[in-house]
């Protein structure tokens, strides 16, 4: 495969992970505000009511934004792209506004029935007016992801999103409307999001044109809705925690749990940065049959994406309780294991790859149905096991544990494809910084280096390790050669001392 490909996967990845960095800093921002403001009771009656809004979001989005993403690549005329993203819209504003209804004639009985707190009433009422807001934009974005336009993405998803929830929530709680603000204050910067959507959807792509419109409902549909199911179950299996927290305990247990599982998952900024365009390349060379290339551009992404993730999830395993005492508060520390065993789960999600989007991008939506059916219903038992047994911990663990069977299970397929992401340049730099940074963290006492200042140091040391260890343990490859050429070609820059150093590198690791 040429190495342009790489090139535009690493300046897709490059700018969506500025974009993350910055989206995710925010709404870290947010859940600081929330979580010290509102405490933990109130932090988690506003996390309940978004949740319960997110599962109905799903299923209204009946797997459109992944099938939106699939085809446009596939179409040959602009007017049949034109056809798809407007079919793609239209179902999407249905399906949002009649399920945002139905949450809200339903939101008494969900809070007496599932719940017991008369609090989420109003909460899950506010919410129901999210749910056509986050429709219309995930298929919007699926829109500029089809046409491989990463900068629209970046400017709705990880900028305007997040910088109008953060201003309206900050000053919602600031004010004193405390949760029932907050709730208000995150639809109406959904709303924000999802008209300016459209509106770049006119300005730079031209969708809304009426002339030879043909639809395509049906087609999208056929391809989508085992996707849909697919996301519904799974986005079952990221919230069941919160949701059976919230049944067997309290609004404050699932405030604790939650602040963690949002810590753990800014590890995920880096594979969601490489995601964005990684479908619709994998979905290209599937439609070559260049298995060989498949492969080779599988196994780079997911070591970029796990070298760049395993520093941080060093930090969090070994510094849990440091880490949210010091952003949230001492009342949240509690929760140190909860963020050690989520981090785990969600850093063997990275080292497999992007697999889910990969078996997409082949066309195996019945196999990522039955293996979500699979995971939902381990995830649960799990959750219904552990969870009065050992509390957030519990949970925690039936998280980690699905995450990773489900990743198993994908890879599985994808080697009948000849498609594995586990190499030795990739397990080699991780496996021995691991073992020289541990040392010191074992032979020292976790209470000396856990001060603030000591992550600190840690940090720092793991960095000095980590790179030269990356280079002379083969972790280069001539793929990254590759991508340090397109960007040279790019920018109009040469960096020759860079490339030397790469090329050594990688001639090292291949001649071993």
């Amino acid at each position: 495969m040429g190495g342009s490909k790489f090139g535009r996967l690493a300046g897709s990845a490059a700018f969506i992970l500025f974009g993350t960095v910055v989206s995710m800093g925010l709404s870290f921002g947010i859940r600081v505000v929330l979580a010290r403001l509102l405490g933990s009771d109130g932090y988690g009656v506003v996390v309940l009511g978004f949740t319960v809004a997110t599962l109905v979001a799903i299923v209204a989005k009946s797997g459109l934004p992944r099938g939106v993403a699939r085809e446009l690549p596939r179409r040959e005329s602009e007017s049949e792209r034109r056809d798809v993203a407007l079919s793609g819209l239209t179902l999407g504003l249905c399906l949002g506004s009649g399920l945002g209804v139905l949450l809200y004639a339903f939101s008494p009985l969900i809070t007496t029935r599932v719940f017991d707190d008369q609090r989420l009433t109003f909460v899950l009422q506010a919410f129901s007016f999210i749910v056509p807001f986050i429709v219309i934009r995930s298929i919007a974005v699926s829109i500029f992801r089809g046409y491989n336009r990463t900068g629209e993405r970046v400017l709705l998803n990880n900028f305007l999103a997040p910088v109008a929830r953060f201003v309206l929530i900050v000053s919602a709680v600031a004010l004193g409307y405390e949760v029932g603000g907050a709730a208000v204050a995150w639809v109406i910067g959904a709303g924000i999001t999802a008209i300016a959507a459209l509106v770049l959807l006119h300005r730079r792509i031209g969708v809304f044109v009426r002339d030879g419109y043909e639809p395509q409902h049906r087609s999208l549909l056929a391809f989508s809705l085992p996707l849909m199911l697919s996301a519904a179950i799974w986005n079952v299996v990221q919230q069941a925690d919160n949701l059976l927290l919230g049944y067997f305990s309290t609004a404050s247990i699932v405030g604790q749990y939650d602040i963690a599982f949002t810590l753990a998952k800014l590890l995920l900024a880096v594979i969601t940065a490489f995601g964005f365009l990684f479908m619709p390349i994998f979905s290209e060379l599937h439609a070559e049959e260049n298995a060989e290339a498949m492969n080779r551009f599988y196994n780079v992404t997911a070591k970029w994406a796990a070298s760049l993730a395993f520093p941080l999830y060093l930090v969090a395993l070994l510094f849990p309780a440091t880490i949210l005492s010091t952003a949230f508060g001492p009342e949240y520390a509690s929760a140190d294991g909860v963020l050690r065993i989520i981090s785990t789960g969600f850093f063997f999600h990275i080292l497999s790859g992007l697999s889910g989007n990969a078996l997409i991008a082949i066309g195996r939506t019945r196999t990522i149905l039955l293996c979500n059916l699979a995971i939902v219903a381990l995830n649960t038992s799990l959750n219904v096991a552990l969870i009065p047994a050992y509390g957030i911990e519990g949970a925690a663990i039936a998280s980690a544990i699905s995450y990773s069977g489900l990743n198993l299970l994908y890879i599985r397929t994808l080697r009948k494809y000849d498609v594995f992401p586990f190499s030795l340049p990739t397990l080699a730099p991780l496996g021995i910084t691991g073992v020289l940074v541990l040392l010191p963290w074992l032979i020292l006492r976790p209470e000396v280096i856990g001060e603030p200042l000591g992550v600190v140091l840690f940090i720092a040391l793991t960095a000095v390790i980590y790179l030269p260890v990356y280079v002379l343990s083969g972790g280069v490859q001539r793929a990254d050669v590759e991508v340090l050429v397109d960007v040279e070609n790019s920018v109009g820059r040469r960096f020759p001392r860079m490339k030397r150093l790469l090329v050594t590198a990688s001639e090292r690791g291949y001649s071993r």
